[in-house]
């Protein structure tokens, strides 16, 4: 055999040499792109997090500003629901119960925390744990447990005052678990109530509580006027046309009540009423209905009168008719216009009222109404100081009898006239699971979201 011929069937293979040699170069190649594959499958999987804790913050954020701080507060310090387990108190009302997320998703505790410097936080002391309301250092004071309640925020000048903070731990959200750490902070929007930027503090009636199963609530439009005499004119074509000065307005508010069964059925119904100065024809009354708990068979609560003043010099006339006595709190809440201008000093002055209550009761100490109101007080104040800031023109009666002062006929302040955090910037801190019980650490924090609630 030739020696060309051996050398084409030699297939003895490569060498050892060889292989060790293929298998360097193979590894130098492939190595660096194991490591290119891992970090981008971790970067890929980080990614995916943070996009489902961003989404989980979001989802707590509406939450958040669906809420007034004392609901908030209420909610962190008393979070009763029937996903927790457990007794619920008795008296505890269905709208209390937590609700900024699904309690099912939080397996941890949900509570306020307390903090000098928003960096260490420890937990606050509650009602039922404190020696006296003074030692209490929740938002929330209770002392059986969230039945009663009342919203105390923090004290004078405590360095925190205006900023929360509330945690939530072991939340279980978009496929991905974490502790979540809550700022609140009202401090930006507080300043002179002559400040139109600092809305916190301006004093203004708080109706956070009204709820239409309970209550019944009518909102005077502020054009109602002007589409009275445009109806008006249009109709009867009066020679001359009528204005606004002409006018004299009867708003007449009738509660009515039926027993069927255990249930007793109330419907509750708004008329304006106007005449018109030397004519004989009327504008047609505007009659609404403002409750019914048909539906509901909830007991009627409360009656919400957001009324807006004549002026011109005329009386206006508020009529509460409440001759199946119905148990009930009437707020009569005058309105500022909607652009004050300094003749509202001069209408306010001038201003003059009166509300007839009308019950089928043989004695004012009989009365089944409630009245609320801020009739007397003259709007133009907040702007600047006014003589007199009480006004006079104001009278009341009981079923026909001489007009009371509203010394003598018991009327109340509206409840919640005060300043309030209404406005308030969120921070919303998403952290590794555990990170509540070192402190919420900044090297636990996996991403954050901020946003306001404005109304």
């Amino acid at each position: 055999m030739s020696e060309q011929h051996r050398k084409q069937i030699d297939n003895h293979g490569f060498s050892l040499v060889e292989l060790l040699v293929a298998i360097v170069i193979l590894a130098i190649v492939v190595v660096p792109l194991l490591h290119t594959f891992v970090s981008s499958a971790r970067t890929n999987m980080l990614a995916r997090r943070r996009l489902r804790v961003t989404t989980a913050a979001q989802d707590i954020m509406e939450g958040l500003k669906a809420d007034t701080i004392e609901e908030l507060s209420y909610q962190f310090n008393y979070p009763y629901a029937d996903e927790f387990g457990g007794t619920i108190p008795a008296g505890i009302k269905d709208a209390n119960r937590f609700h900024i997320v699904s309690p099912r998703m939080v397996d941890g505790d949900i509570k306020e925390l307390q903090s000098d410097d928003g960096v260490s936080f420890t937990d606050v002391v509650l009602g039922e744990d404190a020696a006296s309301k003074d030692d209490v250092t929740a938002s929330m004071y209770s002392v059986d447990q969230g039945v009663n309640y009342e919203f105390i925020g923090h004290k004078e000048g405590n360095p925190d005052d205006g900023v929360y903070y509330f945690s939530m731990e072991d939340v279980t959200m978009q496929n991905t678990n974490f502790d979540a750490l809550i700022r609140v902070d009202a401090k930006p929007y507080r300043g002179a109530e002559t400040d139109p930027e600092k809305h916190n503090s301006k004093e203004v009636v708080n109706i956070t509580n009204m709820n239409t199963k309970y209550d019944a609530f009518y909102v005077q439009s502020t054009d109602l006027v002007k589409q009275v005499l445009q109806t008006y004119n249009a109709k009867y074509s009066p020679e001359p046309e009528v204005k606004a000065d002409d006018l004299t307005m009867t708003i007449r508010i009738s509660v009515m009540n039926t027993v069927s069964g255990a249930k007793n059925l109330t419907k509750v119904t708004l008329t304006y009423e106007f005449t018109v100065d030397g004519a004989v024809n009327q504008p047609d009354p505007e009659v609404h209905v403002i409750y019914n708990n048909v539906e509901s068979g909830k007991d009627l609560e409360s009656v919400y009168l957001f009324y807006m003043p004549m002026y011109y010099g005329k009386t206006d006339t508020i009529i509460y008719e409440n001759m199946n006595n119905v148990p009930a709190t009437f707020y009569i809440v005058k309105q500022e216009p909607a652009s004050v201008t300094p003749q509202l000093k001069a209408d306010e002055i001038g201003y003059k009222c009166t509300v007839q209550i009308k019950e089928n009761t043989s004695s004012f100490a009989d009365r089944y109404t409630v009245l609320r109101s801020n009739l007397s007080t003259n709007l133009y104040d907040v702007y600047d100081p006014v003589s007199p800031n009480k006004l006079t023109g104001i009278s009341y009666s009981y079923n026909g009898a001489p007009p009371k002062s509203a010394e003598d006929m018991e009327v109340k302040d509206l409840t919640g006239l005060k300043k309030q955090d209404r406005i308030f910037d969120i921070r919303i801190g998403i952290y590794e699971p555990g990170a509540a019980a070192n402190g919420y650490r900044d090297e636990d924090r996996i991403t954050e979201l901020t946003g306001s609630k404005d109304n």
